[in-house]
């Protein structure tokens, strides 16, 4: 993900780049509660963060708009997708989409103008009836809220005032007990919880030198596990590291425990986007200009189209091409997010 940094300005890296745990979890401000118990079950992390200031315009934050589809079983037992819901409907940045535990919860990153330009906000969509409510609003920018794994707390990518250090939070879904989760561990773009505490880390790096590092969250030092790679960290159902190797264009997976990486599948193309999920099978879901393929690495070993989930979309959305996306616990739902072709829309 890019970077934000409030006052200073946006750098659009993100598309140049191209948990959930036991015990009850409550907003009591929203009434949002997730059930205490429930497997740990890492998600999709991935982060927009702003960096280093390059003179470029607050307004550069890309606009995108998310959309919610029902997944069911296709021809050839390739997911199918159907009925479009609009999540989000503005001429902002909304991203980052991240379901609950239990998939009742939908939450994102969503742009909103101040005095000085543009910052970012927690947002949560309630899946049951439509409802949005602001679930994080600070005179800093945060970006990529997930339930940490113990189930009591949210953890974000904070932009801190006064000097944009870049680092993990956590808090309570009230706001209270603020902290940072690594206090010596920054510039972090992106980053995924890992069984036992664990996490991995994006690492911003000058000229483009970025490291991905993994280690324990309890500790002030992370170690270097990889180089040259893409924006989107994702958890195994065996509790292991995927990632996107740019030199070798293959997703890769990491034992934390074992300290040992593979090659899992090739990527769909080299030149992006490099965004993707798992399902509970393994399974492999990548997006290309609009369409949506899958790759099981325990199957024939190659990527297969499975729809075209652009043109499920009605036309005068006026939507481009998805790359990042969310895939819900149980694989019912798919949000994806796309690039908005025009800046009319509400």
């Amino acid at each position: 993900m890019g970077i934000h940094r409030k006052p200073r300005t946006h750098s659009g890296m993100e598309d140049k780049l191209s948990q959930l745990g036991k015990g009850p979890f409550q907003n009591t401000s929203t009434g949002l509660r997730f059930g205490g118990g429930m497997p740990f079950l890492p998600l999709l992390l991935t982060m927009l963060v702003r960096p280093p200031d390059t003179g470029l315009a607050a307004q550069s934050l890309p606009q995108r708009d998310i959309v919610l589809f029902n997944v069911q079983d296709g021809a050839q037992d390739r997911p199918s997708l159907s009925g479009p819901l609009r999540v989000t409907d503005r001429a902002a940045y909304d991203n980052q989409p991240a379901f609950s535990p239990d998939g009742s919860m939908l939450y994102y990153t969503a742009g909103v103008a101040f005095a000085g330009g543009e910052q970012t906000d927690i947002r949560r969509y309630r899946l049951a009836d439509g409802d949005t409510a602001t679930v994080l609003h600070s005179p800093e920018s945060e970006y990529s809220p997930r339930v940490m794994p113990d189930g009591e707390y949210l953890s974000v990518v904070r932009v801190e005032l006064p000097d944009s250090a870049q680092r993990i939070w956590r808090l309570r879904p009230d706001g209270r007990k603020q902290r940072p989760v690594m206090s010596g561990v920054e510039p972090v773009g992106y980053y995924t919880w890992l069984p036992d505490a664990q996490v991995a880390c994006f690492i911003l790096g000058e000229a483009g030198r970025h490291t991905l590092q993994v280690g324990h969250s309890g500790k002030q030092r992370l170690d270097v596990v990889a180089a040259r790679i893409g924006r989107c960290l994702q958890t195994t159902r065996e509790g292991k590291l995927a990632y996107v190797d740019l030199e070798r264009n293959a997703i890769r997976v990491f034992d934390p425990l074992a300290r040992t990486g593979e090659d899992l599948a090739p990527t769909l193309q080299p030149e992006g986007p490099h965004d993707f999920v798992l399902d509970d099978r393994g399974r492999i879901w990548m997006g290309a200009k609009g369409r949506l393929y899958i790759f099981d690495p325990a199957g024939d070993r190659r990527w297969h189209f499975a729809c075209e989930a652009l043109k499920l979309l009605p036309e005068d959305w006026n939507l481009g091409a998805f790359d990042r996306m969310a895939l819900a616990p149980d694989g019912s739902r798919l949000a994806l997010v796309f690039e908005r072709l025009d800046s009319t829309a509400k």
